[in-house]
């Protein structure tokens, strides 16, 4: 089986979590071994529980991933999968939680073998291995539906063998990171996808997921189904160097017949490939069925055919956090650290139109995350398409590669998350002037955006560097709103000497558009910078009781003429008093 899909690099020299956890003792119970693998959103360990004494493989989030509320979901949700199903060929998770510096880790069950990709190397396998295989898969399946989970990213990546001391083999069904979880499994009922989504792996992935559909767990059927055919001829039915080839073929091509296998196999396989989802075996249960039937049909040695059940400890030895395919952050690590059989194409956007709709698909494959989370309050992360958490992740990091894939992107169809990890990307790469103009096109497309304090942050930072400054003064009034009143503000009063900056925030902070935005604690600072007389200031003073904050405090203390003249040294004290309990934003 060829490697057709190079990846991006995911070496990340600005990662906070690199393999500093090796030799701590962390949650109180596990001892981290040594470092398996690492990638743009976390790192995985081996480690040892130290009143168990069992190894385990532990998952850590890089402490920077934990803002982004759908990674942890996505985390949880992998938790939460991979710990209800109880099955020998499912790896299995043990415990889930969170890090004193805010990493949420996991741990599973460490599964010492091969992937199934690795094993696929050597090309097609015989059919009686294949037909094990594949059986066994089916098993791990049956139970992960009869708990209403749907793995959705079946692949030669995220299944492992393990030779038994007989010579067999166990089958490990791994990587529950982007499956479909019933609300009433313990994780938020939140839709974490949005409606025509594309996400999973193309060459992998059933019609109905490819168009963007909702699925059941029959995707997963005809997903093994594609595993059988790439085990059985060493390579997928559906091939193309471009991806809406491979997916346009998903949804509308007949798979090349089988014929150097057993009329059965050949025609179990034409069955899980069916398009519709009515057409295909129902349940994981008739598969496993019908091939403890067919064993029986070819020649085979007896122990290494049968479908086995029972398990013994293990571990995933095999994982990398940087294999995170389209829907969270899973990762599945084969025997080589670069990830294989995925295609990145540069910059480019697939849109491919299905039926009366149409649907998005970006770049996936190895370390693929389809990250476009419909959390009920998160429309500022939502995008007009799915997105590639691969490319946003590396970008994030300041991956050139993945930045400059970013930047290739037509602006009108950048989404809103494209255009933050560009944005995140080029502030690593210390070039603030093109990470600004990433923030508007993503502030222009999402405007609530201006409560994320993150990017409030890197304008007001920006605010002080010479060369950007005006810039970012002009996205702190045109889409901060109230936060970026205050920006404008800090840097108009914060400033001794005046100077062309200051007077730009000054003009800016003066706007009819920014004053309407600004607080009410700015709103009175403000007025009472521009009163003029004795009515003015007794007019003003008992708003600033009621609104003001140090702001205005320090404001009032430097009024001491107009307080004599006017005769309000009560009324100053008190709002002094009151204004100096309500802190100034900082930023």
């Amino acid at each position: 089986m060829s490697d057709e899909h190079p990846t991006l690099p995911t070496e990340d020299a600005e990662i906070t979590v690199v393999g500093d956890l090796v030799g701590e003792v962390i949650a109180e119970r596990y001892r981290v071994l040594d470092l398996i693998g690492r990638g743009g959103m976390g790192c995985v360990y081996r480690a040892e529980h130290i009143l168990m004494k069992k190894v385990v493989a532990l998952k850590v989030l890089h402490p920077e991933m934990t803002i982004q509320s759908d990674i942890v979901k996505r985390f949880e949700r992998e938790a939460v999968a991979a710990g209800r199903i109880e099955h020998p060929n499912v790896a299995r998770a043990t415990d889930f939680g969170r890090l004193e510096d805010g990493s949420f880790y996991l741990a599973l069950e460490y599964v010492e073998g091969q992937s199934l990709h690795a094993a696929l190397e050597a090309g097609a396998m015989p059919e009686d291995r294949a037909l094990n295989i594949a059986g066994q898969i089916a098993e791990g399946l049956a139970a992960a539906h009869k708990e209403g989970i749907v793995h959705r990213d079946l692949k030669p990546e995220n299944i492992m063998l393990v030779e038994r001391d007989d010579g067999s083999v166990l089958v490990k069904v791994l990587d529950f990171g982007i499956a479909k979880v019933p609300a009433s499994a313990g994780s938020s009922g939140a839709p974490l996808t949005l409606m025509g989504t594309v996400f999973g792996t193309p060459a992998y992935m059933s019609p109905e997921q490819a168009a963007g559909q909702t699925v059941d767990h029959r995707a997963d059927i005809y997903s093994l189904g594609i595993l059988m055919f790439d085990m059985l001829t060493g390579d997928t039915p559906f091939n193309s160097e471009d991806l809406s080839a491979v997916l346009m073929k998903q949804i509308t091509e007949v798979p090349p017949e089988l014929t150097d296998v057993s009329e059965g196999t050949a025609q179990l396989v034409a069955d899980l490939l069916k398009k519709q989802p009515d057409e295909r075996p129902q349940e994981a249960t008739d598969i496993v069925d019908r091939i403890v039937g067919m064993l029986g049909d070819v020649a085979v040695d007896p122990s290494k055919t049968r479908v086995q059940m029972a398990s013994r400890p293990g571990s995933i030895a095999d994982i990398d956090i940087a294999d995170i395919d389209m829907e969270l952050i899973s990762d599945v690590a084969n025997e080589h650290v670069s990830m294989p059989r995925w295609w990145f194409a540069v910059g480019m956007l697939v849109v491919a139109a299905v039926g009366a709709g149409g649907f998005y698909v970006y770049s996936e494959r190895a370390a693929g995350d389809e990250v476009a989370a419909a959390d009920e309050k998160q429309s500022a992360y939502v995008d007009d398409g799915p997105i590639d958490a691969v490319l946003e992740m590396a970008a994030i990091s300041g991956e050139p590669e993945a930045i400059e894939t970013l930047q290739k992107i037509p602006p009108a169809k950048r989404g809103v998350r494209h255009s933050l990890a560009l944005a995140s990307g080029l502030l690593k790469m210390r070039r603030p002037k093109p990470a600004l103009a990433a923030y508007r096109e993503a502030l222009e497309r999402d405007p609530e955006l201006a409560e994320d304090l993150s990017i409030v942050r890197q304008v007001r930072l920006a605010a002080t560097q010479p060369g950007v400054q005006e810039v970012a003064l002009k996205l702190a009034a045109d889409h901060l709103k109230s936060r970026g009143a205050d920006i404008l503000y800090e840097v108009w009063v914060g400033t001794k000497a005046r100077t062309p900056i200051t007077q730009l925030a000054n003009e800016l902070v003066g706007r009819a558009d920014v004053r309407g935005k600004a607080s009410a604690s700015l709103s009175i600072a403000l007025d009472l910078r521009e009163a003029k007389s004795c009515d003015d200031y007794h007019a003003l003073l008992p708003r600033a009781v009621r609104h003001g904050d140090r702001r205005t405090a320090h404001l009032l203390s430097r009024l001491t003429k107009e307080v004599e003249e006017c005769e309000l040294e009560t009324e100053v004290e008190s709002a002094i008093a009151a204004a100096r309990e309500r802190p100034s934003p900082v930023y």
